[in-house]
């Protein structure tokens, strides 16, 4: 049995189909951490405007073919308190070598619903929540497998 007809014997089972809106993600989120959003954040907008060149080549903008100027982002800061201490006290990259303060960011892609977050976990358990479309698990399309995989991973704790 090849790797991949693996993954599926393994997991496919365990995914529930069913995409979720950023609204629910963001439901999701808040029952984990204390969220703000941020409009603006130099630091973060240069991140994300290099994750968008990315993006807009990638699987998840196949369909939309947006460029780089149509991407819109939600951004979000994780408060460091209580609540979020498992996600600070845990590996996440530092945004800058210059900020101050040690931030762990959130952002969604409005119309791809693509993620990214500086902390691997978080941005994890986000993706794995997102889940897919049934379309995509029905026909086991790329957008299935990259989801496959990334489950895989996050059930190993390899995050």
């Amino acid at each position: 049995m090849g790797p991949l007809n693996l993954l599926i014997k393994n997991h496919k089972h365990k995914i529930i189909p069913g995409k979720k809106s950023i609204e629910e993600l963001l439901i999701y989120l808040k029952s984990k951490v204390d969220i703000i959003e941020i409009s603006n954040c130099d630091i973060i907008n240069t991140l994300l405007y290099r994750e968008g060149i990315t993006l807009v080549n990638s699987l998840y903008n196949h369909c939309l073919k947006l460029t780089l100027d149509e991407l819109e982002y939600s951004i979000f800061h994780i408060i460091n308190n209580e609540k979020s201490s498992y996600y600070y006290d845990n590996n996440y990259a530092c945004i800058s070598s210059v900020q101050t303060e040690n931030i762990i960011f959130v952002a969604f892609e409005k119309q791809t619903r693509y993620i990214k977050s500086n902390s691997n976990k978080l941005m994890m358990e986000l993706i794995i929540e997102q889940s897919i479309t049934q379309y995509d698990y029905d026909n086991e399309t790329s957008i299935f497998f990259d989801y496959l995989g990334r489950f895989d991973r996050y059930c190993k704790g390899e995050y």
